[in-house]
């Protein structure tokens, strides 16, 4: 039971290619380990030691190499809103994070002035296993919006995943919504159609 969860995990982390290659190396450890007992040469006995170490390299390579399915192992946006910058965890010479990685191409949503429904949506067409970055923009007028007038960032990008907290978003929004208010002394009528709206894209993170 013990061999089978080690290698559901190999699996989930590494890849099936992976996972793979060690299935066939640790074959071949097994087998030249018997036959180092049955007749101990030489040539076994490097067979042996080869396959230990194609083994061990093969796990460290995938492990710089592929990404982690983040959505499996930390817990983003369930009992705090995660940041983007929290994830930052090293940078290259231009300042740049060099241990994230996320796919360009952009989707876009709708909330209606930060309803709980709207957030819930977001999260059920998120696929399962994978990671998002999310931003929000304010506008106040989805009309004047589509005419090309500016929007208002509400905060710095979030980490979410099809697990995240609605209750929690939805909250952030009301509050992030709020102080925009205030701080800009936005004023809505009849006329406009308030709304924000939501980026949001795929994240690979690289340990």
């Amino acid at each position: 039971m013990f061999i089978f969860t080690g290698l559901f995990i190999i699996y989930i982390n590494l890849g099936l290619y992976a996972l793979i290659s060690i299935l066939i190396w640790s074959i071949v450890f097994f087998l030249s380990n018997f036959l180092v007992g049955i007749n101990p040469s030489r040539e076994m006995k490097i067979i042996r030691i080869l396959s230990i170490l194609v083994i061990v390299f093969i796990l460290y390579y995938n492990s710089v190499q592929l990404p982690i399915i983040t959505s499996l192992i930390f817990p983003f946006s369930i009992n705090k809103i995660t940041f983007l910058d929290e994830l930052e965890i090293s940078k290259d010479v231009e300042g740049n994070p060099s241990s994230i990685f996320y796919i360009s191409n952009t989707n876009f949503t709708w909330f209606h002035f930060c309803d709980f429904q709207d957030v819930q949506d977001l999260l059920d067409i998120l696929d399962h296993n994978k990671t998002y970055v999310v931003t929000f923009d304010l506008i106040t007028d989805k009309s004047a919006f589509e005419l090309g007038n500016p929007s208002l960032i509400l905060g710095s990008p979030i980490v979410i995943t099809k697990k995240s907290n609605p209750w929690l978003i939805t909250k952030y929004l009301v509050e992030r919504i709020r102080l925009a208010n205030w701080t800009y002394r936005l004023e809505y009528d009849n006329k406009n159609r308030p709304g924000v709206i939501v980026k949001y894209k795929e994240l690979y993170l690289y340990i």
